[in-house]
């Protein structure tokens, strides 16, 4: 009876490909900073040849904190065009005192 391969993550940092011993199956993967899955014995040889480091699934962002991210972005984007704004305008006051 044939053991059931179970799949992994493994974030590559080098191009890596391989073939099940035995079979025509054959996998690759190319470098990412993001996790990728693959069937474990593929990411163990990916392991052993230093192409790779097991990781960690990325965790689905939900609705709620997708919004939550959305806004802080906002509003720290909006923090910013306001002290830019400020700063504009203490530059231009500068420069028409400058000019009197």
């Amino acid at each position: 009876m044939a053991r059931e391969i179970q799949n992994g993550f493994a974030i590559f940092a080098k191009e890596f490909h391989w073939s099940r011993p035995n079979t025509t199956l054959g996998f690759g993967a190319y470098p990412s900073d993001e996790p990728q899955e693959h069937p474990e014995d593929f990411i163990e040889a990916a392991v052993a040849a230093g192409a790779a480091e097991v990781a960690e699934p990325k965790k689905k962002e939900s609705k709620a904190e997708r919004l939550a991210r959305e806004k802080a972005e906002a509003d720290e984007a909006e923090r910013l065009a306001r002290e830019q704004a400020e700063a504009d305008e203490a530059a231009r006051l500068a420069a028409e005192q400058g000019q009197a």
